[in-house]
């Protein structure tokens, strides 16, 4: 019975002893990768010059660096979910945009847009097919010109296989890149640390004047399509700085050189409103509500009938305040709206002292910008 016992006890502490065994292998085996890891971190930091001591905390948790790199915050770590540990990189403050939202378009990308709407297009297709952008326009887009575009791309599109993931995303006000395992490669850590806070700091460079840029943008960016949004979006943002009047004016000597400042000419405009991009047309519709005369009815007209979601709406409240202007004017004029929806102008015309206002539409003067409508003439009613 003695021997049984003793047979048992031996079994036991063998057991033990290798259970043991196995579990001071593998604390070895972590206490080792951990130094191996604050290494790489140590290597890192001199590499960037960068003057914070690694964080070496109690055995289990992993070594970082943490602390202020070029203006921005900067932490360098690693953490676990599902048995599966990554190396992360995050950038914060410095006056990165906390309304900024970006990330590499794909599936789950897509599916967000079904719930939180589209997302902001810059009009460089081999951004806006690739990079997911969210956010306030009139804010963001003066940000994203040729070279910021570029940064963002290689920031976002670098390399990847299946079994080397990495992911960047920029989110209420910090960026976080994140690599599948443990990166023990101090120059590939120096690598992305460095690109992330150019890009940080190109995407929270001050901003004196939105308008400015964007004004910038629309005469001096390669892309044709980054050209026209920036465009639409000064006019549409900022419809009444003196980058709008400065950008409308560059358009209007582009379709005719010798086009005068005075944007109250109405011609200028007609034609604008006629032959511009949609952006032109904007500008056009804004100023002709200020500007516009019953000439301007007609062309209005067709664009309200058009059915753009944004210009047919302006469109018609140009009409609407033409006709406010024209009402009462010259020793009283009367302008009576007999057809079409509100604020529609009708093109007959009824004025008090027996005058009648009548701007057919298929009289065009030839000479005219843009074949606009020729001034309204009087007709003395029998």
């Amino acid at each position: 019975m003695a021997g049984g016992f003793l047979e048992a006890l031996l079994g036991g502490l063998a057991v033990v002893g290798l259970v043991g065994g196995i579990t001071g292998f593998v604390a070895w085996i972590v206490v080792r990768m951990k130094k191996k890891w604050r290494a790489t971190l140590e290597t890192t930091r001199e590499l960037l010059e960068w003057a914070v001591p690694v964080q070496k905390g109690p055995w289990y948790v992993s070594a970082k660096l943490h602390g202020a790199y070029r203006g921005f915050q900067v932490v360098v770590d690693t953490y676990t979910v599902d048995q599966s540990t990554s190396t992360r990189i995050r950038v914060s403050g410095g006056g990165l945009p906390r309304d900024l939202h970006l990330e590499r378009e794909g599936m789950g990308a897509s599916l967000k847009k079904v719930f939180v709407g589209a997302d902001v297009e810059v009009g460089d297709p081999s951004f806006d097919d690739h990079i997911v952008l969210r956010g306030p326009a009139d804010d963001l887009l003066p940000l994203f010109d040729e070279s910021t575009r570029s940064q963002v791309m290689d920031a976002f599109l670098a390399p990847k296989s299946f079994f080397d993931q990495n992911h960047l995303q920029v989110k209420k006000g910090e960026m976080t890149w994140r690599k599948s395992g443990i990166v023990r490669d101090a120059a590939v850590l120096e690598k992305e640390i460095t690109r992330l806070v150019n890009l940080a700091a190109a995407l929270s460079r001050p901003m004196v004047s939105p308008a400015a840029a964007l004004l910038a943008m629309s005469q001096e960016e390669q892309s044709p399509g980054v050209r026209a949004r920036a465009y639409w979006e000064l006019l549409s943002s900022f419809p009444d700085s003196a980058e709008a009047e400065a950008a409308v004016h560059a358009s209007a000597e582009r379709l005719d050189p010798a086009y005068g400042k005075d944007l109250g000419q109405e011609g200028i405009l007609l034609r604008l409103l006629e032959e511009g991009a949609r952006a032109d047309q904007l500008a056009a519709i804004r100023r002709l509500a200020v500007h516009g005369s019953a000439r301007a009815v007609v062309p209005l007209r067709r664009i309200e009938e058009l059915k753009d979601s944004v210009l047919a709406p302006l469109a018609r409240d140009a009409i609407a305040q033409v006709q406010q202007h024209l009402h009462g004017a010259q020793g009283g004029l009367s302008v009576v709206d007999e057809v079409g929806p509100a604020g529609a102008l009708s093109l007959g015309q009824s004025v008090a002292g027996g005058v009648s206002l009548v701007v057919p539409e298929d009289v065009v003067d030839a000479s005219s910008p843009g074949g606009v409508p020729t001034s309204a003439q009087p007709t003395e009613e029998a």
